[in-house]
């Protein structure tokens, strides 16, 4: 798909010139008495919705900011061109009034004498529904708690009246809007590649959907195959058709680039997952693009000059230092039942040869139908055994292998607590990573190397197994003084525990992104594996001049 520049851009072309009020004693008087009740009406038929509306006007006296000579400015002329293509952001137009905005300035537009009170209904609607936008436009649509519990980084706070004021009478409305535009670099490759999307719902209403049937693979001919060669080519994988319909080798390596796109087993072979995901409807793929982009507004500013990102749904780990991808390697999450939380912190410590200390949860449901069969499974596997002595101090049992697992009570079992020593029958591998937080999770390594190949890894229990653990230990400890590999591996070679207090914690990002834009400029689309996404909350809007040829698509998301 060639990338598509929108027109909003059309309003980019205007020149912001000085701003003058519109000197008519008139228009304050009606823009007062709107907004000094309690009703506080924009217009005849709108209540502002944006409290900042009547804080912005009671700063500026009331007086109107979008007229000059009795007309809409052009700052109000880019404005509404902003509005009307505010879903180029994933936002929305109808929330902030759009319809309304459009009808008083035909009005306006219409008529050689404009009434004050038209003008000042179409003043204070663009008002509102300039706060109504900026607002989603930093902030997001979503408060991020209500959607992640343990996120705790909100957008910075912005003084919006202040951000209007410059953007009227200082910088002009392109920079001012701009100032509060999510900066994350992730934000506008997705917002691009989303208009993409737009752009092939607004020309062709979307993909026609592929009908079930057997297994498409290589060297198969049917309608069903050329319908793929369609799929593939309006998503990109595919540069071009035949009418033959045959699944060639160029078709064969589309679909392995699109299951890699949309993390699936890439075989390249069309089965029931597959297809399931290439029929999905391309509003459902721009609403999934929305959502996302609404999850990176909630991003700082400014992320750390280091820091070392976990994507969930993507099984994912980078380590980030300059702007630069310094480490990458998959990662194994938790399960639905037991989901990885989604936070931020700051890795301070890493213990090499770690013991672990079983959660009672685990010890109860994993290791406890263990002992009931095999009551040297504490010595093979190298657990201790603790049990609380009379001072309330954990101590170690001796001799565990004489207690009666297969006939004691749960209360009796719960009274127990096991660590496993260092080496390698370690769940925790080699070395694990701690972080302050409220889940009681840290990345660690594995004794079971193998779940990593396997391409769905949402099966722990809240911790993230990382892929490549001694790669990841290198690189935190070397950056620390007297840490080298030599010294690094002389310890993993010992056996012996040791914790490491990092002199300068590294912040550390767990995201849920189901949707983003790789580095070779593909959409990437995840499996929603918690559940997290709310797509509900996200309308897939397309213009309304073109809204007929996409209008079954988009009702499917709605």
């Amino acid at each position: 798909m060639k990338k598509i520049l929108f027109a909003l851009f059309l309003a980019s072309t205007i020149t912001s010139g000085q701003f003058v009020f519109a000197d008519t004693s008139n228009l304050n008087t009606i823009i007062r008495s709107h907004l000094s009740t309690s009703k506080q009406q924009c217009s005849e038929k709108l209540r502002c919705s944006s409290q900042l509306t009547s804080q912005f006007y009671k700063k500026n006296g009331y007086h109107a900011v979008w007229l000059e000579d009795g007309k809409p400015s052009e700052s109000a002329i880019k404005m509404v061109g902003i509005i009307n293509h505010a879903y180029l952001d994933g936002l929305d137009p109808r929330n902030y009034h759009n319809s309304e905005i459009n009808k008083l300035l035909n009005k306006i537009k219409n008529n050689d004498e404009n009434s004050p009170k038209l003008l000042a209904e179409f003043d204070m609607t663009l008002t509102d529904s300039f706060f109504l936008y900026v607002n989603n436009l930093h902030y997001g649509i979503l408060s991020p708690n209500k959607v992640f519990q343990y996120w705790t980084i909100s957008p910075k706070p912005v003084n919006m009246v202040g951000v209007l004021q410059n953007g009227l009478y200082k910088d002009g409305l392109e920079s001012a809007i701009q100032s509060i535009t999510p900066q994350y670099a992730g934000y506008t490759k997705l917002k691009v590649k989303m208009n993409e999307y737009q752009q092939v719902a607004i020309n062709t209403g979307g993909w026609e959907s592929i009908p079930e049937g057997e297994t498409m693979q290589l060297g198969d001919k049917s309608e069903r195959v050329y319908l793929l060669q369609q799929r593939l080519l309006m998503s990109g994988e595919l540069a071009e058709i035949d009418k033959k319909g045959k699944f060639t080798e160029d078709v064969q390596k589309a679909v392995i680039v699109y299951q890699q796109n949309n993390g699936l087993y890439d075989d390249g072979i069309v089965d029931e997952d597959t297809l399931a995901s290439l029929n999905t409807p391309i509003t459902q793929k721009i609403q999934q693009m929305e959502a996302n982009l609404d999850k990176m507004r909630w991003l700082p500013n400014n992320l750390g000059d280091q820091y070392i990102m976990v994507n969930l749904p993507e099984y994912s780990l980078k380590a980030v230092k300059d702007n630069q991808v310094q480490l990458s390697m998959d990662v194994a999450v938790g399960g639905s039942e037991h989901p990885s939380c989604v936070l931020s912190s700051k890795i301070n410590t890493v213990v090499l040869n770690p013991y672990w200390n079983l959660p009672t949860s685990i010890a109860g449901a994993e290791l406890w139908p263990r002992l009931k069969t095999d009551k040297n499974f504490l010595t093979k596997k190298h657990y201790d055994v603790l049990q609380a002595d009379a001072s309330g101090k954990y101590v170690t049992v001796q001799n565990p292998e004489a207690i009666d697992w297969k006939h004691m009570t749960e209360k009796e079992f719960n009274r127990y607590r096991f660590r496993q020593d260092p080496g390698k029958d370690n769940s925790l591998g080699k070395v694990k990573f701690l972080f302050p937080n409220p889940c009681q999770i840290y990345l660690h390594d594995t004794n079971e190397s193998e779940v990593f190949d396997i391409y769905k890894r949402d099966f722990s229990h809240g911790c993230i197994r990382v892929g490549e653990p001694r790669k990841l230990s290198y690189y935190i400890l070397t950056q620390q003084e007297g840490w080298n590999k030599r010294r690094i591996n002389s310890f993993y070679k010992d056996g012996k525990s040791q914790s490491v207090g990092l002199s300068t914690p590294i912040n550390l990002y767990l995201t849920y992104f189901t949707s983003w834009v790789s580095d070779d400029d593909w959409a990437q689309f995840r499996p929603d594996i918690y559940k997290l996404d709310k797509t509900t909350k996200y309308k897939v809007y397309l213009p309304e001049k073109e809204k007929s040829e996409a209008n079954d698509s988009d009702s499917d998301s709605e």
